[in-house]
């Protein structure tokens, strides 16, 4: 299937990434994975379809392994900027921004 701007398409293609039920570990490695091999395109619906409910949910329990995570992973950097995170504090939020400041 090509890639697309369509929810359902990102819905499908993402839906193995268990955001919310699954364990925050797994969950991690799984959207590494999937940032690793998205197109720019799918970069911005993983961070609706995943980042975003992760985060939301699990921030506290990954905070520490997300930072790490965003410093060493360009793309998945890139599917953070494009996330809009509703409930987590913000000194959690400030420290996941500078830690996917862009490349310099």
């Amino acid at each position: 299937m090509p890639d697309d701007l369509s929810g359902e398409y990102a819905i499908h293609k993402y839906r193995h990434i268990a955001a919310v039920d699954g364990d925050p570990a797994t969950t991690l490695g799984q959207l590494i994975d999937a940032c690793n091999e998205a197109s720019a395109e799918d970069l911005g619906w993983i961070a609706i379809v995943v980042v975003e409910p992760f985060l939301d949910h699990h921030w506290a329990e990954v905070k520490t392994a997300f930072v790490e995570a965003l410093r060493t992973h360009p793309k998945l950097r890139q599917a953070y900027r494009s996330a809009v995170l509703l409930h987590i504090p913000p000194d959690a939020e400030r420290l996941f921004d500078s830690a996917s400041e862009p490349d310099t």
